[in-house]
């Protein structure tokens, strides 16, 4: 167990330093992780007026990619209305149908 210290004591490993530097380092790399990604994906968002979305990219052979993909506040609606949740592009044909569906709702 990395953080039990050796038979030795805390200096009695086979290295000359402290024996779960290891851990504390793979630790403070997993942190400096979660911050950047949180600094990346919620804070410099905030701050610069944009949203991060997903767009499927499709590759050749039939397989798919994801690119994460900045959209401004102002473009955030015109955005998703031709892309799902997944971010796929809608087709013109499902945006017609659900803008009908929509101007039908608001004749009620």
């Amino acid at each position: 167990m990395p953080w039990y210290p050796p038979a030795g004591g805390a200096d009695g490993g086979d290295v000359s330093f402290w024996y779960a530097t290891y851990c504390v380092v793979g630790l403070g790399i997993l942190l400096a992780c979660a911050v950047y990604y949180v600094l990346w994906i919620y804070i410099l968002p905030r701050f610069g007026h944009y949203q991060i979305r997903q767009e499927v990219v499709p590759l050749p052979f039939g397989a798919n990619t994801h690119r994460l993909v900045k959209v401004k506040d102002t473009e955030v609606a015109a955005w998703d209305r031709v892309h799902d949740l997944k971010g796929n592009m809608i087709s013109e044909e499902a945006i017609s149908h659900s803008d009908s569906l929509i101007m039908n709702d608001l004749k009620l």
